[in-house]
């Protein structure tokens, strides 16, 4: 029995040496984003919950016959739109953002500065949804390797069934945990607000008060 826990300890370690490692990252890149854009309310208010968005990844549980198997990783393709939506009505859909440009008159340079802005947001957005992909795939991947020596040691006569099957479940009720509640993978979700919030403050710069206000009448 202390041989299974030391296996199903060294999985959450890993896990956690991971999510420290992502942190350092996604911390970096999102410290500016939040400093300039965060303290605007007007742009907080805008900028999209991705939590509303994400969903819990799908996927089939390992077992004695089969492997853990990720099916998708809940992100929505809309949210890897370079011209997706930004933020959520009441009821939670997605707000475009072109609709409310294409109102406003927008001279060339704004446009090209627009198309620049939203660039950077694809961008940093992207960074963040593919480390979320990466932590996804690292917790399959420890799943899968802590499966294995339990039925080695199973095979090899160093557990019992009752123990295997005991194991199994623990590991199951610790993959779902990971995939759902992953501490980098919070830390990447806040980044992607970031990211957001660091258009609409490049936005506000770009356009003028006038066209500011009105964009903001037609998006909220």
């Amino acid at each position: 029995m202390k041989r299974i826990t030391l296996i199903l300890s060294s999985f959450a370690l890993i896990i956690l040496l991971f999510s420290a490692c992502q942190k350092d990252k996604a911390s970096v890149l999102s410290e500016n984003i939040e400093t300039m854009a965060a303290k605007d309310p007007q742009i907080v208010q805008l900028a999209i919950d991705e939590t509303a968005l994400m969903e819990i990844p799908l996927f089939v549980e390992g077992d004695l016959d089969k492997e853990f198997l990720l099916i998708n990783d809940g992100i929505p393709k809309k949210l890897d739109d370079p011209n997706g939506p930004l933020t959520l009505t009441p009821d939670q859909q997605p707000v475009p953002v072109k609709p409310c440009l294409d109102s406003l008159n927008l001279a060339q340079w704004q446009l090209d500065s627009i198309h620049h802005a939203l660039t950077m947001r694809h961008n940093c957005a992207t960074f963040h949804l593919q480390q979320i992909q990466q932590i996804n795939q690292q917790i399959l991947q420890n799943a899968n390797q802590q499966r294995q020596q339990l039925l080695d040691d199973y095979n090899n006569g160093l557990i019992t069934q009752q123990q295997l099957y005991q194991a199994l479940q623990q590991l199951k009720q610790q993959t779902r945990y990971a995939f759902r509640h992953h501490p980098a993978k919070v830390q990447h979700l806040q980044a992607l607000r970031g990211c957001h919030r660091m258009f609409f403050f490049r936005l506000k710069h770009i356009l003028t008060p006038a066209q500011w206000q009105q964009f903001i009448d037609c998006y909220l």
